[in-house]
């Protein structure tokens, strides 16, 4: 008889027995560890927008499936850390080659050791240090990224200056 509107701090953490979950519309936020560390396999989430908090799937070794089609407005430091998150489905994605116009901000370390390959961040507001440290990528798009922080893809030795498209058009 609740309406879940936020998956509170550290409230799956270590959570060997879940596997897949599904969120409603309502629910908005997913906070700080929510998911750290647990055995989370596969997420639904319904809403049309939701903000992630810090490292909240980090360590989720098995997580490998997000279904979403709505905007992260905020994704905080280390969110998809230690994961195998291969797709960020949109309506358009394939698997490995995501589409990051559904966020506006990519914290520090967000997408941290993920193995994703090419990346489009056309428009993002901030992209934060090390947000896709060793990630895989080989192609990249930043065209019209506002902030692209400092080390944000150290460690992706696929990528190269040629690889990079739209770098002219960073803000800062």
């Amino acid at each position: 008889s609740y309406t879940v509107v936020g998956i509170d701090k550290e409230c799956f953490k270590e959570n060997k027995n879940i596997r897949k979950v599904t969120l409603p519309s309502t629910c908005k936020d997913i906070f700080l560890n929510a998911f750290l560390d647990s055995s989370l396999e596969e997420l639904t989430l319904l809403a049309d927008t939701v903000r992630v908090g810090e490292a909240a799937f980090s360590g989720c070794s098995s997580f490998k499936t997000l279904h979403f089609e709505g905007v992260f407005t905020d994704v905080g430091g280390k969110a998809f850390s230690n994961t195998k998150v291969e797709d960020i489905p949109l309506s358009y994605s394939g698997v490995k080659n995501v589409n990051f116009r559904q966020f506006e901000i990519i914290s520090e370390s967000a997408f941290g050791r993920t193995s994703l390959g090419v990346v489009d961040l056309t428009g993002v507001q901030e992209v934060g240090m090390g947000a896709f440290y060793n990630a895989g990528v080989r192609s990249l798009n930043v065209t019209d990224v506002g902030i692209l922080c400092h080390a944000a893809f150290l460690s992706n030795s696929a990528l190269t200056k040629n690889e990079v498209i739209g770098l002219e058009t960073v803000g800062t």
